[in-house]
């Protein structure tokens, strides 16, 4: 039940940064309407970068962070890897690596990049965010509540790390500090479907199936197409209904 991986590719991976954005506004520049028009797709554009300049580690690391966005995390990777070959230098690679690295299933080797990412990347705390969901992967669930806890001192505005460390509360059999967690969660991100979703299910758990069902309703106000938020109300409503 519990939707472990709250981490999208909105977040998961950085957006683009301002080098980057530079470089896109310097391209533009010379452009005339109807040409501006056709490189507004963001892989049109950074395709024919690489046709012109296939060394440019920065084109590589735009199109991986789009194709991070739309979730081919597989292309994304390939992106990466050969944007840190060409500027090893580049402060957000480790992250970015090992952000794609965990989307695929890697755990393993996610972790060593999410590690230098914490001493290198501008936002420690998606790093650690995303270090715990890697642990939360090979089962250290433990390691994984204490690694989200850090991403949340560092910045509690952190969505993830939030929801995932309710969901290892719950895992943990720790149920009225995941129904706190992810209270939290909800209060902070009222719209957000994977924390209704989570605080519901940790409310199911608590025994508190009245509670339950209206975060499932709202969840399924906020994403209609979550067909696990509406299977997991049903089983909610019959239990509510048996109280």
């Amino acid at each position: 039940w519990w939707a472990a991986d709250a981490i999208g590719a909105r977040r998961a991976l950085r957006i683009l940064g301002f080098a980057a954005a530079a470089l896109v506004l310097a391209l533009l520049c010379g452009l005339t309407f109807n040409q501006t028009r056709r490189w507004q797709n963001t892989q049109t554009l950074f395709t024919h970068t690489l046709e012109v300049a296939p060394r440019s580690a920065i084109a590589h690391k735009v199109l991986g962070l789009d194709y991070a966005k739309k979730g081919n995390y597989a292309e994304a990777l390939d992106r990466f890897e050969r944007a840190h070959e060409l500027n090893p230098r580049d402060r957000d690679s480790a992250f970015n690596l090992g952000a794609a690295l965990v989307k695929l299933g890697r755990p393993d080797d996610a972790i060593p990049w999410l590690n230098a990412a914490i001493a290198t990347y501008g936002k420690p705390a998606d790093a650690y965010a995303s270090l715990g969901w890697a642990l939360m992967q090979k089962g250290m669930t433990a390691d994984a509540k204490a690694t989200f806890a850090k991403a949340l001192e560092l910045d509690a505005d952190q969505l993830e790390a939030r929801i995932n460390l309710g969901i290892a509360e719950g895992m943990l059999g720790n149920a009225q500090q995941a129904v706190d967690t992810l209270a939290e969660a909800a209060r902070r991100a009222p719209d957000n479907p994977d924390a209704r979703y989570n605080y519901g299910v940790a409310l199911l758990n608590a025994g508190r199936a009245e509670e339950a069902v209206k975060q499932f309703e709202e969840c399924l106000r906020i994403r209609p197409e979550f067909p696990d938020a509406a299977a997991i109300l049903e089983q909610a409503r019959a239990v509510a209904a048996n109280r």
